[in-house]
């Protein structure tokens, strides 16, 4: 192929170089070939739809088109924008280097090499390409940046030297993180009331909750205490940046809280979420009075919440069922006898459940 080309290209210059050349009805004998060549093409292809040329044919149009200045007006089988597109094609060709099979340049990142790099980052999650790089180049392993970077991606890890991330903490956490959060409730009388909560990232478990007219420092911190009765070792606790949790001392408590960014609710999304499950399934479905009935609606939501709700978060199981079964497996009840109803809130919500057999 690299010698055929090189005889066109030679082919090419000697038919400019002729026409050039020429002093005498140049510029008739290009017309002339340039007509007597369409005509040939069209020769070739009687009978068939669509006209066809050789590469000769082809070259010797793009030229003489060049040459006579774009007439259009001698183009009375092939169009003008087929030579053109000739003419760019031959271009494009002639100034291509023709690389070879067997070119130099850089070698190819070895499977061992990529396992090793993945091998950092599953290992250290702070890493990034810059700091792997760096520890590869420790090792006499040269791997540009870049490249390191775009193994990353393909495998579906940022490649960034970040840090910790949000969803990192919370994955490496979520044995000791726990999250709070105030729910307001308006009554038909215009009074506000406060439902604080603790619920647990585990298991999606209420703790404690509690509801207060009046959110003062001394209350929250009474409604710590009961929360952190049952736990002996240090816990983080998620919580916004709500001014009644500013001036609390966490530290007391042995607890280490975490608050969320600006207007960030997702960061808080459990919590949330247990909000926006008790507004759809309880409190869009009563008119509030007074505290007494909002605490016994609370009280008995959190009790189904806690002990017969599925969770979709969880494999669509309840707690108890989760906390019964070792390594998140699917948990089986023998399905015998008549099933019962349970109801909670009214018949608002109901439990449904086999019957025990005696």
């Amino acid at each position: 192929m690299l010698y055929l080309s090189f005889i066109i290209n030679i082919f090419f210059f000697s038919i400019i170089f002729y026409l050039l050349c020429s002093k005498k009805y140049n510029i008739l004998f290009a017309k002339n070939i340039f007509l007597k060549t369409q005509l040939d093409s069209y020769k070739q292809t009687i009978g068939n739809k669509k006209i066809k040329t050789s590469i000769f044919q082809k070259i010797t149009l793009t030229l003489l088109f060049k040459y006579l200045n774009y007439p259009k007006h001698l183009c009375y089988i092939i169009k003008p924008e087929t030579i053109l597109k000739w003419y760019r094609n031959i271009i494009k060709k002639f100034w291509t280097y023709p690389f070879t099979k067997h070119s130099t340049g850089r070698p190819p990142i070895t499977p061992e090499t990529i396992q090793l790099i993945l091998k950092f980052k599953h290992e250290n999650h702070n890493w990034g390409c810059r700091r792997i790089h760096g520890e590869l180049k420790k090792n006499d392993i040269f791997v540009a940046k870049s490249k390191i970077a775009e193994i990353l991606i393909q495998h579906g890890l940022d490649p960034t030297d970040y840090g910790l991330t949000w969803s990192k903490f919370l994955k490496s956490h979520i044995k000791s993180l726990f999250a709070m959060d105030f729910k307001t409730v308006t009554s038909i009388f215009g009074k506000t009331f406060y439902v604080l909560f603790f619920i647990f990232h585990s298991n999606r478990k209420i703790i404690h909750f509690n509801i207060t007219q009046h959110p003062t420092k001394k209350w929250i911190e009474q409604q710590l205490r009961n929360f952190i009765f049952d736990f002996d070792k240090k816990i983080y606790l998620i919580h916004d940046n709500d001014q009644l949790f500013k001036y609390i001392n966490f530290k007391m408590f042995n607890i280490e809280d975490v608050s969320i960014a600006f207007q960030t609710p997702n960061m808080n999304a459990i919590a949330e979420r247990f909000i926006g499950s008790f507004d759809h399934e309880a409190l869009d479905n009563f008119v509030i009075l007074t505290l007494n009935q909002l605490y016994n609606i609370t009280n008995e939501y959190v009790y189904y919440y806690n002990n017969f709700r599925p969770h979709q978060g969880m494999g669509n199981v309840t707690i108890p069922d989760l906390e019964n079964v070792k390594e998140l497996k699917i948990f089986h009840k023998s399905q015998k006898g008549e099933i019962l109803k349970q109801k909670f809130l009214g018949g608002l919500i109901n439990h449904y459940y086999y019957k025990k057999s005696a």
